[in-house]
């Protein structure tokens, strides 16, 4: 506080000066046919100095503040200067990779395409760090692996998996009744299509139980 009242006296005349510029400008306005001042108007013309100067007080001050991190804020028409500093927190859209494994994690439904999946840890289980390079978009060279995430019974249930091409032609599919005992109730499926095997164009993988529609994934190969 202390070295922010030697800058302010130190740099009165500044403040001074951009007061007597006001009242000069005001002078000329009134030289020109506008109407004079009140008391009312020499009274705000006297609070206009005294403006310049917390105005070069809070310039001061904004100055000691990383403005990277920092926002002020001031207080007007008061004879101090009031600070409050904020911190900001940046927050940026997930990408498409996170959002999936953010919802995989969260325990979702949820379908998508990556290159593969591999068990890296032995555990027998399937994590969200275990699906290689998640995308939509495929050179006709790589692999390419469509996960779904089911939560439900399955049991003596038909699991069908559609792949249409952007015509709306089925160009692959797989289907499968599930006769055994899940004994958990999120199941994985997985679909594998070899590189080459499918031509330049935009696709839909949907999926069904007993005919009934529970989701789909999309991707294209260039």
């Amino acid at each position: 506080m202390k070295n922010l009242m030697k800058q302010i006296k130190g740099n009165g005349r500044r403040a001074l000066t951009l007061g007597g510029l006001v009242a000069s400008s005001m002078w000329l306005l009134g030289n020109t046919g506008c109407q004079t001042l009140s008391p009312q108007g020499d009274a705000f013309m006297a609070g206009l100095g005294q403006a310049a100067l917390y105005t070069y007080a809070t310039e001061s001050v904004k100055a000691q503040v990383n403005p990277a991190q920092t926002n002020v804020y001031v207080n007007e028409g008061q004879n101090r200067v009031s600070e409050q500093v904020v911190t900001h927190v940046q927050q940026r859209a997930l990408t498409q990779e996170e959002e999936i494994i953010k919802r995989f994690d969260s325990g979702e439904q949820v379908f998508f395409t990556c290159n593969y999946e591999y068990d890296f840890n032995k555990n027998g289980k399937t994590g969200s760090d275990e699906f290689v390079n998640i995308k939509k978009n495929f050179k006709t060279n790589e692999k390419i692996t469509i996960i779904a995430t089911i939560n439900m019974d399955l049991n003596n249930k038909i699991l069908k998996n559609e792949i249409l091409n952007n015509n709306g032609d089925l160009v692959k599919m797989e289907k499968m009744v599930i006769d055994y005992k899940v004994n958990e109730k999120r199941m994985l499926n997985y679909l594998v299509i070899s590189p080459g095997e499918l031509q330049n164009g935009y696709y839909t993988s949907i999926f069904s139980v007993n005919d009934k529609y529970i989701g789909k994934a999309e991707f294209n190969v260039e």
